[in-house]
């Protein structure tokens, strides 16, 4: 056998499989793997039948086995389980998101009316000036790292389920087209 090629491989097929298919024994195909022996004539023959078969053939466009539409089907039917776990999620997620990005975006109107406030009353050293600098440090206090990186991670989360939604269905449309 010439060195670097193994028809074995090509074919997919174990030792022991393919000394099965050509009716010799492991021991012979492995030392015809070594280039120590030749095989008999007639599994050389059925060796060629099967190798100008897988050159001729691409899975692609070799019709579908039995055992592969059943996989095909029960891929499926998992892939329509996995779309509907994400829709799940994405819901979850949704929810989890929604009332902070509510709350920093209240917090942001705040201080942009307090910022508005503040161009308006000039007056500094007023009761109500102090009220205004008091207000605006508490909501600037409100607006924390640790909210922003939360609504920054459920927002990662929420983009990384959109796209895995939109791998999944068009896996499935691309299936459903096949059959």
């Amino acid at each position: 056998m010439k060195k670097g090629f193994n028809p074995r491989e090509v074919l997919g097929l174990t030792q022991h499989q393919i000394a099965k298919l050509l009716n010799v024994s492991r021991s012979q195909w492995s030392m015809y793997e070594l280039g120590q022996r030749d095989l008999p004539a007639s599994a050389f023959l059925v060796l060629g039948d099967m190798m100008v078969f897988a050159k001729t053939i691409t899975v692609q466009t070799a019709p579908k086995t039995e055992h592969q539409l059943k996989q095909e089907a029960s891929l499926q039917i998992a892939l329509q389980k996995l779309l509907q776990e994400n829709a799940y999620q994405l819901e979850r997620v949704a929810r989890k998101l929604a009332p902070l990005e509510q709350k920093h975006q209240a917090q942001l109107k705040t201080l942009q009316l307090l910022a508005y406030l503040k161009t308006q009353n000039l007056n500094t050293g007023t009761p109500q000036s102090k009220n205004l600098e008091r207000i605006t440090t508490q909501t600037i206090n409100g607006v924390t790292l640790k909210d922003l990186l939360q609504i920054v991670k459920w927002q990662m989360k929420l983009e990384m389920l959109q796209a895995e939604k939109q791998w999944l269905e068009e896996r499935l449309k691309i299936m459903s087209d096949e059959l």
